[in-house]
């Protein structure tokens, strides 16, 4: 367990374990300074202040599992951005905060894992898939995916 007041592209190796982060302060993170979850680890990060920025591949999950990488924010945490044409594959409960998923990349895949936020917009080129083996988790969160519909510019009326 290491807390630390902030992460502002850090370069991090998580390997050979289970890791648990807490930042009482802001992240922001992207493509070469950024967090690497090596195939055999995972980590928890709890953010405690307001902001949390992922640039282009500022998370890399070597697993390729949502579940090995959890970002929790607390209820502080009012904007939560990722983008940058980079892939991100974990699990985000912000409830709070207004959340951006900006410019996806050239994946069929942008966004793996499941994301819980006050609101949600994505622009771009963006694609999302739910994890659905977080299913059997077992996870004690408040909000638990059960359907959703995409629904067009045209049909919303905007």
């Amino acid at each position: 367990v290491y807390q630390v007041p902030s992460i502002n592209n850090a370069n991090v190796l998580v390997m050979g374990g289970y890791a648990t982060f807490i930042v009482t302060g802001d992240v922001s993170i992207s493509g070469q300074n950024g967090l690497t979850i090596a195939p055999d680890s995972s980590l928890k990060m709890y953010v405690g202040g307001s902001s949390v920025s992922l640039g282009g591949n500022g998370v890399m999950n070597k697993n390729g599992y949502a579940r090995n990488f959890k970002l929790l924010c607390a209820d502080s945490v009012t904007s939560l951005s990722i983008g940058g044409n980079g892939e991100f594959t974990g699990c985000v409960y912000a409830p709070n905060a207004a959340v951006k998923l900006n410019g996806g990349g050239n994946s069929d895949q942008d966004f793996v894992g499941a994301l819980v936020g006050n609101t949600i917009t994505m622009n771009g080129h963006y694609s999302f898939h739910y994890d659905e083996s977080l299913k059997s988790e077992g996870d004690s969160s408040r909000y638990v995916m059960q359907s959703w519909q995409e629904v067009s510019l045209t049909q919303a009326g905007n």
